[in-house]
């Protein structure tokens, strides 16, 4: 009697898969505390949480934003190079760390090229917002 085994039954079992902690520092980190996990656009989610942390810290942390970038790239090449090696997939949609760091970083350097160009709009907002508080 011959036996037919079903060849993806067997390659999932042999498949050494690892699965990834779900309050661990790579997930929080790779998926900016949980929000890749948000069923529509985790992306745009990402890049707007990315928006508001500059904000943030553009009006509170005028200078430190210096030390901030380094920090945020570095540490997002290490948490989703590790996120991904751990997964085994390529860019995963859940990791939105990319999008934040993009958004934060585009947004620290359309900044200060405006203000290194003087308009308007960035005196305005140093002259009535910043000096406000």
């Amino acid at each position: 009697m011959t036996t037919k085994t079903n060849t993806k039954a067997n390659t999932k079992a042999n498949v050494s898969y690892q699965p990834i902690k779900k309050f661990g520092a790579t997930n929080l980190s790779a998926t900016v505390f949980g929000l890749g996990y948000i069923k529509y656009a985790p992306g745009t989610i990402g890049s707007l949480v990315g928006l508001i942390d500059f904000a943030v810290s553009i009006h509170f942390l005028h200078t430190l934003n210096f030390f901030y970038i380094p920090f945020i790239i570095v540490t997002s090449y290490y948490f989703i190079n590790r996120y991904c090696t751990i997964t085994k997939k390529h860019d995963p949609k859940e990791v939105v760390l990319d999008e934040y760091a993009g958004q934060y970083l585009t947004c620290f350097l359309a900044y200060y090229i405006l203000s290194f160009t003087n308009t308007e709009s960035v005196r305005l907002y140093d002259t009535y917002i910043l000096n406000y508080y």
